[in-house]
């Protein structure tokens, strides 16, 4: 019932077509059954964002277009770690996640 209301507040069309980086692969429940980036961000910020960095990223040019990506808007109200940042596996988590606003 969490996931229900939390998509329903936020709205499937607002999920998909303003917060996550690709509107075909942007779920909120995943392999083996596990909650998402997205849908752990939507219940942090209100958005379903699909990074941990922070602020947006742009990717491209003007010329060909700029995909943006989208991180941590404000610093979270608790924080976020990740094993993978621990383990140098390629993942950014950005000071708004690891230093809280509380």
């Amino acid at each position: 019932l969490l996931l229900y209301s939390l998509v329903w507040t936020r709205g499937v069309h607002g999920i998909r077509d303003n917060d996550v980086d690709d509107a075909k692969t942007g779920v909120m429940i995943g392999s083996y059954g596990y909650c998402t980036q997205e849908l752990v961000n939507l219940m942090v910020f209100g958005r379903a964002y699909s990074n941990v960095f922070d602020g947006s990223k742009r990717l491209g040019s003007a010329q060909d277009g700029w995909y943006v990506m989208q991180g941590a808007p404000r610093r979270a109200p608790v924080g976020f770690l990740s094993l993978f940042e621990a383990k140098n596996d390629c993942i950014e988590v950005g000071s708004r996640n690891k230093e809280p606003a509380s």
